[in-house]
């Protein structure tokens, strides 16, 4: 069984892992809103390096969404509308400032 035969499994795994350790480490709330929206960012700007981004690439960024509310064990709704709302906002940052990047 080669290691590529089972990449997209193994960092959804490892993701699933960092992300419940990671809102476990956090206690405040706060910093598990702050969290979710600069992962969400840090997706929009990992989607744009790669040329076409494929199903895969999702699943393993759902790995760390998921393991990350599995932690939390509260408002997960609202961390979800969170991780979204970075999303959108790393979208905007993007398409603001890849035009003065080009100059």
């Amino acid at each position: 069984m080669a290691f590529a035969d089972n990449f997209v499994e193994l960092m959804f795994l490892i993701l699933l892992v960092l992300g419940l350790f990671t809102s476990l480490l956090t206690n405040l709330t706060f910093f598990h809103y702050l969290i979710i929206f600069l992962f969400g960012i840090i997706v929009i700007s990992l989607s744009s390096n790669v040329k076409k981004p494929s199903f895969p690439f999702f699943i393993i960024i759902i790995g760390f969404v998921l393991g990350f509310l599995i932690g939390t064990g509260k408002n997960r709704f609202l961390i979800f509308i969170i991780f979204i709302l970075g999303i959108i906002t790393g979208f905007l940052l993007k398409n603001k400032i890849k035009p003065h990047l080009k100059k």
